[in-house]
């Protein structure tokens, strides 16, 4: 990883986790929020995605007002951080725990690998 790749990676992490913070207080179910990159490909390969416990809590959220307005809190995140990117909604994806036990036998990592 370059130094450069470094850099953007914290400032990934730290907007994320604001992100992260806003979303335990505002979505039931929730449990947590992960990134995929390839930074040869950066920013048109990061890929965010949202973990709720069930699959309930995710359709519930992606129903729910606040589901229209994360992408802007992303944005807003990630910008703050002094990232000059703009995700899009396909960058955007939802997943939970239920569905990852189901098919991945809980390995989250086999499971991110397909988003």
């Amino acid at each position: 990883m370059r130094k450069s790749d470094k850099k953007i990676e914290k400032q990934l992490r730290d907007g994320l986790t604001n992100v992260c913070d806003h979303l335990l207080d505002q979505a039931l179910g929730f449990e947590w929020i992960t990134h995929t990159v390839n930074f040869n490909r950066f920013p048109n390969s990061l890929r965010i995605i949202c973990i709720f416990n069930s699959k309930n809590a995710e359709e519930s959220f992606r129903h729910s007002p606040h589901c229209s307005d994360l992408l802007a809190v992303i944005n807003h995140q990630l910008q703050q951080q002094g990232l000059s990117i703009t995700l899009t909604a396909t960058q955007l994806h939802f997943d939970n725990e239920e569905s990852c036990q189901l098919h991945h036998q809980g390995n989250w990592s086999a499971r991110l690998s397909s988003h």
